[in-house]
């Protein structure tokens, strides 16, 4: 057969940069040329494979791979030479010379009845990819190891760029061993991951996965499983993440809450023995008030101070368990935390009024200027007024207004009225915020009258019972201090809707207290 001409196709396979080599496309595939990069490369010269049929033998010594690899081969650069002139990119393993082994990308084109071969070494490319998947499958079955030593559990969701329902790629043994699964199962059906979920929580806990997925949201939901017929309570948290391929995986962690959930259960059951509790002390301290209506009231604060001081215990103790658990998020310690703030806010309060309670006693009354009380009073709730933007208007005489009384249990009946009228109006838009204050002088007695633009008195709430309030947790301190107070000057207190809209309270006092008073 006619040799390739020396300046054509032995000039453009000397010249190439890679291993090429030129063979003739009849029956004996002789072998006409190699550049220098082959013989670098392979150690072959035309010498040593002077036709295809050698390079066969010496670079495939196994006889099924190279009976596999010539099958391929063949019919690629048959169907090059009957259609398209080239034999697209392909990868076999060559044995060189030195019987070293390499992994070789070949090519070839068709041209007149020879076939010019390029074979790019990519040995040290595909070793690199190796030791690369190595390191990776190292560092997965790191990681995978440092997950099952944390007390959580551990699994990443992916979702397909198409969206639906996401699958689990990775789960921790604690996550797999929390929920009662199988690994297998669990990949080929995310729904089989379901299946240890309360049937009373399974719609509402799948349709929430579905929402989250659907939305690429953040998730944190808690529900109960039941594991080899134990119920636990547990609080799974994730954060999607979008992928260069337009998937989005969630890496999340899975709690066993069940501890704080018990916790949660006995502070309820607590606050529900504490009401209950509650209703028995007023019952008995209702029996006893005719007859010792100060020691009962004592009696009411001590009890108003250990509500407080029971929920604060439990509350912390909740809270300090959760927190060792790690299973708290900053806003529900920011929640717990104001929760306990409140407790102990209304334990001052109450002290305070038990304090007041005590020193609400018949007493020597002297001279007072009964505007100057008022005003004091006033003054006292300025910061309060000031805080909740609460407008206050006051009229009264201009000159004093002078009785006998007792200066500090009148300024505290005062003070509880003003306090009692902020708090019914703090909750109000700013503009519907009003309170106000009047001192009016009559022939035979005085009256302080105190207002506000907020809901008003139930009908039920009397001044004089120490058990009855408008507010929820309210023991009705603040009005029996200011009915004591009227009583010890001879006085009474009247309550009604005020002109601004909401409740109004009236301390009507003799001008001239009955002797008893003093």
């Amino acid at each position: 057969m006619q040799q390739p001409s020396s300046t054509s196709l032995r000039t453009l396979v000397e010249r190439l940069p890679v291993p090429a080599a030129i063979n003739s496309l009849d029956d004996e595939e002789t072998v006409f040329a190699v550049n220098d990069p082959f013989m670098r490369t392979f150690g072959y010269t035309v010498a040593d494979i002077p036709t295809v049929g050698h390079w066969a033998l010496q670079a495939y010594p196994d006889e099924a791979y190279r009976r596999e690899t010539f099958l391929v081969w063949d019919a690629a650069v048959a169907k090059a030479r009957a259609e398209t002139g080239r034999v697209e990119a392909m990868e076999f393993r060559v044995t060189c010379r030195d019987r070293s082994v390499r992994d070789v990308v070949f090519g070839a084109a068709v041209v007149d009845d020879f076939l010019v071969v390029t074979l790019i070494d990519v040995s040290d490319m595909r070793r690199a990819t190796r030791q690369l998947a190595e390191m990776q499958a190292s560092l997965e079955k790191m990681a995978y190891d440092l997950t099952d030593n944390i007390p959580v559990g551990t699994y990443t969701m992916v979702q397909p760029p198409d969206g639906g329902m996401a699958s689990f790629k990775f789960m921790s043994r604690r996550f797999l061993d929390l929920c009662g699964l199988d690994a297998e199962e669990a990949r080929s059906d995310p729904f089989k991951a379901f299946a240890s979920v309360h049937p009373d929580d399974y719609d509402a806990w799948v349709q929430k996965n579905a929402h989250a997925f659907a939305h690429k949201l953040p998730f944190r939901e808690e529900c109960r499983v039941v594991v080899d017929g134990l119920v636990r309570w547990i609080v799974a948290e994730s954060q999607p993440r979008g992928l260069p391929d337009g998937s989005t995986v969630w890496e999340g962690v899975l709690t066993d809450i069940s501890a704080q959930k018990e916790a949660e259960q006995a502070l309820a059951a607590a606050r529900e023995h504490e009401r209950l509790q509650e209703e028995a002390h007023r019952r008995e301290l209702e029996s006893k008030l005719r007859t010792s209506l100060t020691a009962a009231a004592a009696a009411a604060a001590a009890h108003e101070i250990n509500q407080p001081l029971s929920r604060i215990r439990l509350q912390t103790q909740l809270t300090l368990q959760r927190h060792q658990a790690a299973a708290l998020t900053p806003q529900q310690t920011t929640d717990y935390l104001e929760s306990i703030l409140e407790e102990s806010q209304q334990l001052v309060d109450t002290i305070d009024q038990m304090k007041a309670l005590l020193r609400n006693v018949r007493s020597e009354q002297g001279g007072v200027d009964l505007a100057t009380v008022v005003e004091s009073a006033i003054l006292h709730m300025r910061p309060s007024l000031q805080e909740y933007e609460v407008p206050l208007q006051w009229s009264g005489p201009d000159t004093p207004l002078v009785m006998a009384g007792d200066d500090v249990q009148l300024q505290t009946a005062v003070v509880n009225l003003l306090r009692n009228a902020v708090e019914a109006v703090a909750t109000l838009p700013a503009k519907k915020r009003l309170v106000a204050v009047a001192l009016a002088a009559h022939e035979d007695d005085v009256e302080i009258i105190v207002g506000d633009s907020g809901p008003g008195l139930p009908a039920d709430v009397i001044p004089g019972n120490l058990f009855t309030s408008s507010k929820s947790a309210g023991m009705g301190l603040g009005l029996y201090l200011v009915q004591t107070c009227a009583e010890n000057h001879g006085g009474s207190v009247a309550t009604g809707r005020s002109s601004l809209g909401g409740a109004e309270v009236r301390i009507v006092l003799p001008r001239r207290p009955q002797s008893s008073t003093s």
